[in-house]
């Protein structure tokens, strides 16, 4: 692919607009089809696009496998505005964010045009389901199925399902086949969705010479389905989206402490295999000004500062931008 990346704590982000990854995505389905005419194919190589916001990046840190498999994906999309803040003040180049539920309605509308069938698994409670209905209605055309939701044991290595009997995955190959989905959505949240992507990629690699278009797309049957709502497009335009779903959730507050100040740090050291320089010599990017820290006062009450301003209210304030820019993973 031509596309371009660079990369954030170790992490491959696709920096090319939204326009020109669609329109690489839409000749990979393109020459899918001409190969689905033939008898036997070569072409085997499934296409992976993943999500990376800070917190996945901050996740692939403490988790090398996480990491390789993310940097696997052939499309990184920058689903995070602490993504591109970080991206242009370290490259110098700007990048706009690419919210993981708007790339997947992308494809899903490329695929009612194309006549392309897509594929929803995860999400809990029949929202896949309700998911496709809504897509149906809003796209008149659409081809689509539900696949059966996987019971995950471990989101580690080895990945384990509950689902019947060990042959979960190659059923599922199989299923896909049948139904000859194009394009399979896959919302189980991360780290799972990373690591059942990229078993599913490897059975399909051995047992199919189907070629697919695969997506992690987290939350996003919940707000396709209505049952989570987005924030206002003002809102969004803003870069304060992830205020507004903290308002919403604050049980997210669990996911801030010990994040966000790695993330502004800088990587201190990281094994060579992370595709990262470690230390502070070699390869590191520079440190920014404001550097968080996270203390507690009390028990299950995060105390958030930065080193280089002082706690008074007005220093607070202007420190605010960082926050709004490296809390945006939620």
């Amino acid at each position: 692919m031509s596309l371009k990346t660079q990369k954030i704590l170790g992490i491959s982000i696709t920096t090319s607009p939204k326009e020109e990854i669609l329109e690489e995505v839409r000749k990979y389905l393109e020459k899918v089809k001409s190969q689905k005419s033939k008898v036997k194919s070569e072409f085997t190589k499934s296409l992976i696009i993943f999500t990376p916001n800070p917190e996945i990046v901050m996740y692939g840190q403490k988790d090398q496998e996480f990491m390789r498999i993310v940097n696997s994906g052939q499309i990184n999309i920058p689903d995070g505005v602490g993504i591109t803040w970080a991206i242009k003040k370290r490259y110098g180049i700007i990048v706009h964010r690419i919210p993981g539920v708007e790339m997947m309605e992308d494809l899903v509308k490329m695929a009612a045009k194309e006549g392309c069938t897509i594929g929803l698994i995860g999400g809990w409670g029949g929202v896949a389901v309700r998911s496709l209905e809504c897509l149906r209605a809003r796209y008149p055309g659409l081809k689509g199925e539900v696949l059966e939701e996987p019971v995950i044991q471990s989101s580690k290595p080895n990945l384990k399902t509950q689902n019947s009997e060990a042959n979960y995955f190659t059923r599922l190959v199989k299923e896909i086949v049948e139904k000859q989905i194009d394009i399979l959505f896959v919302g189980l949240g991360h780290p799972k969705q990373e690591y059942f992507i990229n078993e599913l990629r490897s059975q399909f690699s051995v047992l199919s010479s189907q070629s697919i278009v695969l997506m992690a797309v987290g939350g996003s049957f919940d707000i396709i389905a209505g049952k989570v709502k987005r924030a206002p497009q003002f809102i969004r335009q803003i870069g304060l989206e992830w205020a507004y779903r903290l308002l919403r959730e604050p049980w997210r507050w669990r996911r801030l402490p010990g994040r966000a100040g790695q993330l502004l740090r800088g990587p201190r050291q990281l094994p060579p295999q992370a595709g990262v320089a470690g230390g502070t010599e070699q390869g590191e990017p520079p440190r920014l000004h404001h550097r968080l820290s996270f203390g507690k006062t009390q028990p299950g009450s995060p105390l958030i500062f930065c080193f280089n301003c002082s706690l008074s209210p007005l220093n607070l304030i202007r420190c605010f931008p960082i926050f709004e820019r490296y809390f945006f993973y939620i």
